[in-house]
């Protein structure tokens, strides 16, 4: 587990009403009474911290956690090309993976058991190949801070199922953008939402700005936009020129709102791929 450093941590769970709960974690040690069922504590903001213990405790009952880091947690999410695992790029995974990064931990929420993992060699195969590069970088830059990284993409998904229904117009033009997506914000409840304790310090995606910066508490939260990549989309999808549009779309975004950085990534790709194999200039 890797929890944003310079922030604020809450923990939460449930218990019987009326009980006390006690977390520990890095010399920080604070308590609450469980109210409804539920109980929140919040500790106070951390440094980096490569590797401590926490402990959850409500009488005789507690649970520990090991190898629980503080850093820097990256939130990577979108359609296939951020999904596709690493697995799938032979020549890249041959020219980049060759060590383990035990400061770097993996999570995929699209597992069907959803848990940090130590980016061993074999984990980082099957992680995202974009978020597998983001996350070496960042380790090789500075390696006293552990990075986190959060897959949660999904092939072919619509913009429009990772926002809730109650933050959009559903007008006539949305319905046509919606055509063949299985449920209007269906991935913002499924796999965003119980994530908005989790600070992060960046995520990766096209949109959805001020909804999720609303979500994680969070309005100065940096995203990263990654533009779609050189494809024929035409030929591919459709008579309409999407990329060249889209594209443009997500330039304006960047340039309207703060903290918001664009990633030009027209120069990979090719003509009938829209899944680019070099990942690394992206990253």
């Amino acid at each position: 587990m890797v929890l944003q450093r310079k922030e604020p941590i809450t923990i939460t769970g449930t218990g019987k009403s009326g009980n006390t709960v006690s977390v520990n974690f890095n010399g920080a040690d604070e308590q609450t009474t469980i109210e409804h069922g539920l109980w929140e504590i919040t500790l106070p903001a951390m440094e980096a911290v490569k590797s401590a213990t926490m402990t959850v405790s409500s009488g005789d009952n507690m649970i520990t956690l090991d190898n629980v880091a503080v850093g820097d947690v990256i939130f990577c999410t979108g359609q296939s090309n951020m999904f596709n695992r690493l697995e799938t790029f032979p020549t890249l995974m041959n020219e980049e993976l060759s060590e383990a990064y035990e400061d770097v931990r993996y999570m995929n929420s699209f597992d069907e058991i959803s848990e940090w993992k130590v980016a061993t060699m074999e984990n980082s195969k099957q992680f995202s190949a974009l978020g597998f590069l983001i996350g070496k970088r960042m380790i090789k830059k500075d390696s006293d801070v552990p990075i986190g990284l959060i897959s949660s993409s999904l092939g072919g998904s619509s913009i429009m199922q990772w926002i809730p229904t109650y933050s959009v117009n559903w007008d006539s033009q949305a319905k046509r953008m919606m055509a063949g997506a299985s449920s209007k914000g269906g991935l913002y409840t499924q796999r965003l939402l119980p994530l908005k304790n989790l600070k992060a310090s960046a995520v990766v995606l096209t949109s959805l700005i001020n909804n999720w910066r609303k979500t994680f508490n969070d309005e100065d939260l940096p995203f990263v936009v990654v533009q779609l990549p050189t494809a024929n989309f035409a030929k591919i999808y459709s008579t309409i020129r999407i990329g060249t549009g889209v594209r443009a779309g997500q330039w304006n975004v960047s340039q309207r709102m703060d903290n918001v950085k664009t990633v030009v990534s027209n120069d990979t790709g090719t003509t009938n791929n829209v899944h680019p194999n070099d990942k690394g200039p992206i990253a």
